[in-house]
């Protein structure tokens, strides 16, 4: 009798001690998981760009299967705590950006270019400090933006006498044009006592239509940067965006290719937008180089 007691209270504190652990498990958010945690063989990306949920499978599994942050699985399945997964359905992956590596490259940079957090491009690529890349390296850029690394959140004494209104623009830029007929009602440059600056302009706009101030991508349509309202961002080339903040109705979606002087929001009610220009994160007074 004794020993089968004893058996007894060694299954009894075997099962609590797997219950325990499977509860820890469960309350775990796979979207915080470090993705670097667990190594595995990356597998390559389905060309359909989804797989099919199997036996065993989780976010983090998946994640780590294919070299992927977790959220951005949670966030293109609309998933729910807690992450549960149901066999035989289709879950679509989120395809990285793949950049090749050229000389001067570094992560800051290609956050910049990009508009991604430096912290997921390492996360994503399983990279160990110091955090260099060579040139010829293929490195995955995240599909979720980061905006602050633009500037655009940070208010700053912009000071570049390349920009003086005082000396001639001699870069190369696009040819901007007036993203609408108004009249001006804020000005670029420094106010309370050079304390801030205003990075943009205001145009009251005569009637209700704002326009593409040059060729570019829609990079960003939507109000997720708070400050700014609804919002469009259009990437010219790798250094030159335009931004169209404080929006109304949106005439274009993220991923467009938009021409010069095309048809791109209108404006609010009030008709006054808040529009930017800027060269590798610094703001430019846009009055110096629209046409």
């Amino acid at each position: 009798m004794k020993i089968y007691f004893n058996l007894l209270i060694i299954l009894f504190f075997s099962c609590s001690l797997f219950s325990c652990k499977q509860n820890l498990f469960v309350k775990k958010d796979v979207s915080l998981v470090n993705v670097n945690e667990i190594e595995v063989k990356k597998i390559k990306f389905p060309a359909e760009g989804f797989i099919f949920i199997q036996e065993g499978d989780t976010v983090y599994s998946i994640a780590n299967s294919y070299g992927i942050i977790p959220i951005e699985i949670i966030n293109l399945n609309y998933l729910k705590k807690p992450y549960k997964l149901k066999v035989g359905k289709k879950l679509f992956l989120p395809y990285p950006i793949i950049h090749d590596v050229i000389p001067g490259d570094t992560i800051f940079t290609l956050s910049l270019q990009y508009a991604v957090s430096q912290s997921d491009i390492v996360e994503l690529n399983l990279l160990k400090k110091p955090f260099i890349i060579n040139e010829g390296d293929k490195i995955k850029i995240p599909r979720e933006k980061d905006y602050t690394v633009l500037g655009l959140l940070k208010k700053q004494r912009f000071q570049n006498k390349n920009f003086n209104k005082n000396s001639k623009i001699t870069m190369d830029k696009p040819n901007f044009i007036w993203p609408a007929e108004g009249k001006l009602v804020k000005k670029f440059g420094p106010f309370s006592d050079g304390k801030q600056h205003y990075d943009g302009i205001d145009l009251k706009v005569q009637d209700n239509r704002i326009y593409a101030a040059a060729d570019g991508k829609v990079a960003f349509v939507g109000s997720k940067i708070k400050s700014f309202g609804n919002m469009i961002l259009i990437k010219h080339d790798s250094k030159w965006i335009s931004a169209y903040s404080k929006v109304g109705e949106n005439k274009v979606n993220e991923g467009d290719l938009v021409k010069k002087g095309q048809l791109i929001a209108l404006v609010k009610k009030d008709k006054i937008f808040h529009f930017q220009i800027r060269k590798s994160r610094n703001p430019i007074d846009p009055t110096l180089l629209l046409n």
